[in-house]
């Protein structure tokens, strides 16, 4: 196959939905992924992993991570999803993508052993389940020293979750997301998401409510895990809309030893680490970084060749695309990924801050089965007006339900037919000095990057 026939391959096979989870028409475990991963002589097991799960913040900790592993010259597999711009961006090495051709290459053989294993009546893999099949592949034969891997949803029957052990497990915020399969409860969730916990292995964890700790902490009993929590930093000492300055204090505990790290100040009280820039705006990602940092220094506990230096390198060149990111300025424009409750919090954090006492002019999509009204009440009060936009995902909340939801709420809001359309009378209504903010889901970031682009 070629990357066009490649993209109608994929396009053919099932597709993961929580709607069909839920109805049973499919199920949410690994007994697919297993299989075709043994069929395909699993190469995830020649592999050496972080693994990075959380509602919250993993793109942008995965971004932070492999950029300091890059800096500290290891050869560095990422994968996140969704893409944003580009199908390939899901798979890269030292921050390229893997090629068109490539991929195809990969895919071609992965579906021919999807046909064998059908005709021995073996069960279909996912989309995604095929997605993570090629990722392997692709890393293992090109002999990546170290991979970051993001989880798709959850954890514990997550796709990535194939893997062995890995060399750290990364816990981000937890939060009420995709409750129709996670859980109906924070615990639920988190247990969800330890799942991605092994024997043995460190757990890097972002402060969470005391009914997720508790999870995280029965599980690492259980597995034999280190848990190390993180005491992130959660406000920059200095920022401005080309970047943040932030100290980070990493506690010296009896769970983590930080008294071999080369940094300058070590005491009883921790290892501080000061003037960490980071060119990534958003009043979150001093603590997302802050994760990174932590995963760092607990591979190089483990012998991985990582300095302060290598540290303070892969911080400062970091990019993530879609994540309180400005695109254009007078007016500006920020365009953000938040899609969830606690998503649009931290948008909320980040707009009042950078932009204080300014109204607003929201461009919002989103998916029909995230809590679209309580994202609604966070960031509300902020808005001079909405433009309700598609989102191209069959999950999507169409535009004019969105529209009438936010009247309800008492604010104004018209829909438009295109990204483009509500960009460009947002931009016609907007003085010099306006803000216009675009958010509500990741899945639609990568359009309006592309068209302001060209303005």
């Amino acid at each position: 196959m070629n990357f066009r026939e490649s993209m109608k391959y994929l396009d053919s096979v099932p597709k993961f939905s929580p709607k069909d989870v839920v109805s049973g028409a499919v199920a949410y475990e690994l007994g697919a992924m297993r299989t075709l991963m043994e069929s395909l002589g699993n190469p995830e097991k020649q592999l050496r992993f972080v693994h990075i799960a959380g509602t919250n913040g993993k793109g942008s900790a995965s971004a932070f991570l492999s950029q300091i592993l890059i800096e500290s010259g290891l050869k560095t597999g990422s994968f996140n999803s969704p893409a944003i711009e580009r199908f390939t961006e899901q798979f890269r090495i030292n921050g390229q993508d893997i090629t068109e051709e490539a991929f195809a290459g990969i895919l071609t053989r992965v579906a021919s052993q999807i046909q064998q294993n059908l005709k021995e009546g073996k069960p279909q893999p996912t989309q995604f389940e095929i997605l993570v099949a090629v990722m392997f592949l692709y890393f293992r034969e090109q002999n990546c020293d170290i991979v970051v891997l993001e989880t798709g949803m959850g954890g514990l029957l997550d796709a990535t979750n194939v893997i062995p052990s890995p060399e750290a497990a990364v816990i981000m915020t937890i939060s009420m997301d995709h409750t129709e399969i996670l859980g109906h409860t924070l615990r639920e969730i988190a247990f969800q998401k330890a799942g991605i916990i092994k024997e043995g292995t460190d757990v890097l964890l972002y402060p969470q409510k005391p009914e997720a700790d508790q999870v995280f902490d029965e599980v690492c009993r259980q597995k034999k895990a280190r848990l190390h929590r993180v005491n992130v930093c959660r406000e920059a000492r200095e920022y401005s809309l080309q970047g943040q300055v932030f100290d980070l204090t990493l506690k010296a505990d009896r769970q983590i030893s930080l008294s071999g790290m080369p940094l300058p100040e070590t005491s009883a009280s921790g290892t501080k680490i000061r003037d960490l820039f980071i060119p990534l705006l958003g009043s979150y990602q001093c603590a997302n970084a802050s994760m990174a940092v932590a995963a760092a220094e607990a591979l190089r506990r483990k012998g991985w060749p990582i300095t302060e230096d290598s540290i303070r390198r892969g911080l400062k060149h970091t990019v993530w695309h879609g994540r309180f990111e400005l695109m254009h300025q007078n007016p500006a424009i920020i365009v953000d990924g938040g899609h969830n409750p606690e998503g649009a919090a931290m948008l909320r954090d980040s707009l009042t801050r950078y932009f204080p006492n300014q109204k607003i002019t929201f461009l919002m999509g989103i998916l029909a089965d995230k809590d679209y009204h309580k994202v609604i009440d966070t960031v509300g009060p902020l808005a001079k007006r909405f433009y309700t936009v598609p989102v191209p995902n069959p999950r999507a909340l169409d535009p004019e339900q969105l529209a009438r939801e936010l009247r309800d709420a008492g604010y104004q809001a018209e829909a438009r037919g295109s990204i483009e359309e509500a960009t460009d009378e947002a931009l016609r209504n907007c003085k010099k000095n306006d803000v216009i903010c675009s958010f509500g889901s990741l899945y639609y970031v990568g359009k309006i990057r592309e068209y302001l682009k060209e303005i």
